[in-house]
């Protein structure tokens, strides 16, 4: 029980930082650093336990950003309080489900190729999760990690090019470069042979500075 409790806490505080990237609280620079932690536990775990704990930190960070739903249910509904909670639990356990999917994945790849392939793919794998999530039944596009930089004029110059999806591709290559680093010293640490081939280390592709 004791082994969960930091993850569990790590990765709610971290969720709570990205939702709080958001309006109205707005600190988008925490978009940059938010995912770091995500990548840290799906990269340690086993790819089961990547998808729960992916789960757990995009239904805690859909639950803090959807908090206005509270408000609109008991103004607009005839659901009595704290049974308005219920629907915005629902909706972010659904849209947490796509967050699973990219730590599970990342995980995965961890395992399958190397901590680097799994980096450099994350942030593909996170723009197709949000994609899907702002098609699929009819989508629901909330929360798209890009809308969170739009008050830095000269990051979100990248939207011109690629959409909002773009300007997303951006932050998460940033969280992955710095989980690389974290990453390539543990291998290191555990005598990976790894270690000394490379992998295990990730750099940004790109962040929204070189825009």
């Amino acid at each position: 029980m004791r082994d969960r409790l930091v993850p569990a806490a790590l990765l709610a505080a971290s969720a709570g930082v990205l939702a709080l990237a958001f309006p109205r609280a707005s600190w988008e620079s925490g978009a940059w650093y938010a995912l770091a932690p995500l990548l840290v536990v799906a990269l340690v775990t086993t790819p089961r336990a990547a998808f729960a704990w992916g789960w757990f930190h995009g239904t805690v960070f859909f639950l803090v950003l959807l908090r206005w739903l509270d408000f609109t249910f008991r103004t607009f509904s005839e659901i009595p309080w704290p049974l308005t909670w219920g629907p915005t639990f629902l909706l972010a356990a659904w849209c947490g489900l796509f967050v699973a999917i990219v730590s599970g994945l990342v995980a995965w790849l961890g395992r399958r190729r190397s901590p680097a392939w799994a980096l450099a793919t994350a942030p593909c794998l996170w723009v197709g999760a949000e994609w899907l999530r702002g098609h699929l039944l009819g989508g629901f596009p909330w929360g798209t990690l890009g809308y969170s930089q739009y008050l830095r004029l000269p990051v979100i110059q990248v939207a011109e090019l690629g959409g909002v999806h773009g300007e997303g591709d951006d932050q998460v290559p940033a969280a992955a470069g710095r989980d690389g680093g974290e990453s390539g010293a543990g291998e290191q640490g555990r005598g990976d042979d790894r270690g000394e081939r490379g992998e295990g280390q990730c750099r940004p592709l790109r962040t929204g500075t070189d825009v």
